[in-house]
């Protein structure tokens, strides 16, 4: 007894013990940072959205990207993959298995793509970022732009590798998978580039289709939507609203319009199209609903003036509502006549439909809302855990999850 005494308190033993403690606690927190979570499985509805709890905070900002702006949620259509991608970089996780599969940091990034010039002085990037997840969960687009540098990289989730660099000043203006994965389009703004302009990547095939030129004033602010088939792109340009058919190349104007798109959106049939103009705190904002078949407008909704870029304009998904969001609040419309349902008091512009629409989600600052936009009625609100990171919410495919800019994930407790 008075061996084994004397060997626990030795100086050797202690520091033996006390190793194998701290890889145990390290090892322990690894296992909890990548697992512990099981996805919600009871889709959120008016019986149970009251019964909403937080199943897990994905803890996915780092002390230094904690107070900054902007952050895009994104799901694969299976609502398996989600990725969140902030100003710090972009996380990817199997949210079945309740794994983390990649996590790609901005200085990782900048490292693949020889970026010398970054430094802890001007971290995080200041600027903006695009990602996006291809349909099927294997790829990740993700677009990084800072002051000095910018670039366009896909991903293969799965293996955690870096694929293809599109080059530089690529893939910030618009960023978007097609709804059957066939195409990335993207902007790319240098001549240098394997293309540049408004541009595709055929998936399958690995070959480039220029859509548009690379003047760089037709590329500010390009706003993309496509046909539910995927063979149509609907996009933005200075003159107004064109479409291009992607198997057959033809390009045609849908929508002349001298001022700027803020946002658009295809109804959920193709039968419409609403679309958002004016300059930024230069004009007032209008929306109009214009039919796609025969390039007449529908109705205009009364305009209101713009201070900020926070704007969206977005079809419920049986095609009968529409909603114009702002800094000022959210409007509820009638799609076929125009006629004014109600405000909603929202004040930011990321919301979002549930899948069946019976539900439209919003966030500002720490204040999460659901709304039932047939009655205009708050229905549930909670708080979220940081404002500083965003204002975006996002509801997954299946109806399972609603998702925060923070990277909590909210659903009905098994």
């Amino acid at each position: 007894m008075t061996t084994v005494k004397r060997w626990f308190t030795s100086p050797a033993s202690l520091f033996l013990l006390f190793s194998f403690a701290v890889v145990i606690g390290v090892s322990l927190v690894l296992y909890l940072n990548e697992r512990h979570f099981t996805k919600p499985t009871v889709r959120i509805t008016a019986d149970n959205v009251d019964q909403l709890e937080l199943i897990i905070h994905l803890r996915v900002y780092s002390t230094e990207a904690r107070n900054r702006w902007g952050t895009e949620i994104q799901f694969s259509d299976d609502s398996r993959i989600l990725s969140l991608s902030t100003l710090d970089g972009a996380m990817v996780w199997d949210v079945i298995e309740g794994r983390k599969l990649l996590h790609v940091k901005h200085d990782a990034i900048c490292a693949e793509s020889r970026c010398e010039s970054l430094s802890r002085k001007n971290w995080p990037p200041p600027n903006s970022h695009a990602q996006d997840v291809s349909p099927n969960g294997k790829w990740l687009a993700l677009g990084i732009s800072r002051a000095d540098f910018n670039d366009l990289q896909l991903w293969d989730i799965e293996s955690g590798q870096m694929v293809r660099s599109f080059g530089r000043n690529s893939g910030l203006q618009a960023l978007s998978f097609s709804p059957d994965g066939e195409y990335l389009i993207y902007t790319s703004q240098d001549e240098a580039n394997a293309c540049a302009g408004l541009c595709a990547l055929h998936m399958p095939t690995n070959k480039y289709l220029r859509i548009g030129d690379a003047d760089s004033d037709q590329l500010v602010s390009v706003q993309l939507d496509f046909t539910a088939d995927g063979q149509t792109l609907i996009y933005s340009a200075p003159d107004g609203i064109h479409g291009f058919d992607l198997v057959t190349r033809e390009r045609w104007m849908l929508i002349e319009n001298p001022y700027p798109v803020i946002s658009l959106d295809l109804s959920p049939d193709d039968s419409h199209i609403a679309v958002m103009n004016g300059i930024w705190g230069r004009t007032s904002v209008h929306t109009s609903v214009w039919e796609m078949s025969t390039h007449e407008i529908l109705f205009e909704a009364p305009q209101h003036w713009l201070e900020t870029s926070l704007m969206q304009v977005a079809f419920s998904p049986d095609g009968n509502l529409l909603i114009t969001s702002s800094d000022a609040g959210s409007w509820v419309w009638d799609s076929r006549t125009g006629i004014q349902r109600h405000q909603l008091e929202m004040g930011n512009r990321w919301f979002q439909f549930h899948p069946e629409g019976q539900f439209v989600a919003s966030k500002r600052s720490q204040n999460v809302f659901i709304h039932d936009p047939l009655t205009g009625n708050l229905i549930r609100t909670f708080n979220s855990d940081n404002y500083f990171i965003g204002d975006q919410v996002a509801f997954s495919p299946d109806g399972t999850m609603l998702v925060t800019s923070e990277g909590e994930i909210w659903g009905i407790p098994q």
